[in-house]
């Protein structure tokens, strides 16, 4: 399980949002600017109500590596293989014609990733862990 800890800045009902810094595996990581500006950021995190916390409170947040790993996928593999496969598909046709339907062909998959993820997103929530009182 990939961790990480922040401190709570709110909680509304069972939403916390938590501000977490960058840590030391971030900077080896080419792609962490993407992650956040200045090196902070912050994100919504639900409570089962199984820890007690209050603002200002440091806690561990984590995600797990299978639900990660299909996130990417998802998002990066999924779109590229299908992107290449309709360029390789429809390699008959007009080269401009061929990649804008092959375009045409990721966008409506984008369409149908962020209806899955408004429909059954809670599968890639962030786990609250522990609590570390501040």
């Amino acid at each position: 399980m990939f961790t990480q800890e922040g401190n709570v800045i709110k909680i509304e009902d069972n939403k916390i949002i938590v501000a977490c810094t960058k840590n030391k595996t971030c900077s080896c990581c080419r792609y962490s600017s993407i992650c956040s500006k200045d090196g902070q950021e912050s994100f919504v995190v639900y409570n089962s109500g199984a820890l007690d916390v209050a603002e200002g409170d440091t806690v561990v947040v984590g995600i797990d590596e299978i639900k990660q790993f299909l996130g990417i996928a998802l998002i990066f593999v999924f779109p590229l293989v299908l992107f290449v496969g309709m360029l390789v598909f429809l390699r008959a046709l007009y080269p401009l014609a061929n990649f804008f339907i092959a375009f045409f062909a990721v966008c409506i998959y984008y369409f149908f990733v962020k209806l899955f993820l408004l429909s059954s997103g809670k599968y890639f929530e962030l786990k609250l862990i522990k609590v570390i009182k501040g």
